[in-house]
């Protein structure tokens, strides 16, 4: 029998009828909401989180947040553009803090160069500008997961963390995106295999490796041998959030789901 990590479901717009759902399902939320621009104006803010605030009142089982990525380009070499992307993190963290959230997931925002020592320069400044904020994290008691976007191989994310070495930090797998995003397409389960303990949180979907389709994990063309079973090897189940783009995917994601860990 396999360990049934703690599965969410991500939604853009939490309602009062999709918490009922959830709660139905015994299952948790990823808020993707507060990682749009356009909802992250100052003018609105308290409004949102206030609204998400009494939402979250009403679920039964854990929430995380999803921060904003749009855009960010954290190892630019424009200061004026780095000082956004740190804004945004400390954001993301306030706004965590207000709905009691513990996990914040990011994206790297990696992007592909003929640069020579490319992803070593990558590396240094990404490991300089999360370290800041170390000391913040740990007071409030939050964990933030660096999720893939376009990195080819689980080593660049891996690297990162070995750099920090803190339990602040935890990686994100996007199972979609190591598909749609990579010439590469390693196969979900070797990702697992390479993160070890360091995977601490999954983005489960799929595509047929063209765009970023964000289907029920059981359709397109990724292949997901051995995935489950890599997952429950891990000493520690990362959180396993269901990130679909209609009601009725979710639903196949989670029926799917039921049978691998209630029925084998």
């Amino acid at each position: 029998m396999k360990k049934t990590p703690n599965i969410l479901v991500s939604t853009s717009k939490l309602t009062s009828e999709i918490v009922d759902f959830l709660n139905s399902k015994k299952t948790g939320v990823e808020i993707d909401f507060f990682s749009f621009p356009e909802n992250l104006d100052e003018k609105y803010l308290d409004l949102h989180i206030k609204n998400y605030k009494k939402l979250l009142l009403n679920l039964n089982e854990k929430a995380t947040l999803h921060g904003a990525f749009y855009d960010l380009s954290i190892i630019s070499r424009d200061p004026l553009i780095v000082e956004v992307c740190k804004y945004r993190i400390l954001q993301a963290i306030d706004i965590a803090e207000e709905l009691n959230i513990h996990d914040i997931v990011f994206h790297a925002n990696f992007i592909p160069s003929a640069r020579q020592n490319y992803k070593q320069l990558w590396l240094k400044k990404q490991t300089i500008f999360w370290e800041q904020f170390i000391p913040l994290l740990t007071k409030k008691q939050i964990k933030v997961h660096i999720e893939n976007t376009r990195e080819e191989d689980a080593t660049y994310i891996k690297q990162l963390l070995i750099n920090l070495n803190s339990p602040c930090f935890g990686v994100c797998l996007d199972t979609g995106h190591i598909n749609c995003f990579t010439n590469s397409k390693i196969k979900p389960s070797k990702w697992v295999q390479e993160y070890g303990n360091y995977l601490s949180y999954i983005h489960l979907h799929s595509n047929h490796g063209l765009t970023d389709e964000h289907i029920c994990f059981t359709d397109g063309n990724i292949d997901f041998s051995d995935f489950f079973e890599e997952i429950d090897e891990l000493p520690n189940s990362p959180l396993l959030i269901i990130e679909n783009k209609t009601a009725e995917q979710v639903k196949s994601s989670l029926e799917a789901l039921n049978l691998i860990y209630k029925n084998e």
